[in-house]
């Protein structure tokens, strides 16, 4: 608040907040204490629960789908692809150094 144009802020700062400021703090504190502490455990436990029923229903779907089963094939067929794709960046590297010697 030194800078020009800072003092009307000053001046409400000095009058008005810093007599206050045990009051406004404990009013600050109350709040979050009574409001916010626990609406976020609230949320939090809600969003829990949620996750937990968005799991089971998600779970209950992909077998009643065969979705198991699919998950599965993906799951090697990424694996296989990788392998190749790790196998033939290997092969490139060793061509490229053969010929660079």
């Amino acid at each position: 608040f030194e800078k020009k144009g800072f003092l009307p802020m000053r001046c409400l700062k000095d009058n008005f907040i810093m007599s206050h400021r045990d009051q406004i703090r404990s009013h600050i504190v109350g709040f979050v204490n009574l409001v916010l502490k626990p609406a976020a455990d609230w949320f939090e436990g809600l969003m829990a629960e949620g996750m937990k029923w968005i799991s089971t229903a998600v779970s209950s779907v992909a077998t009643a789908a065969g979705m198991k089963q699919w998950d599965k094939r993906l799951a090697e067929h990424v694996a296989d692809t990788a392998s190749g794709s790790c196998l033939a960046s290997i092969n490139e590297a060793v061509t490229a150094l053969t010929q660079a010697q």
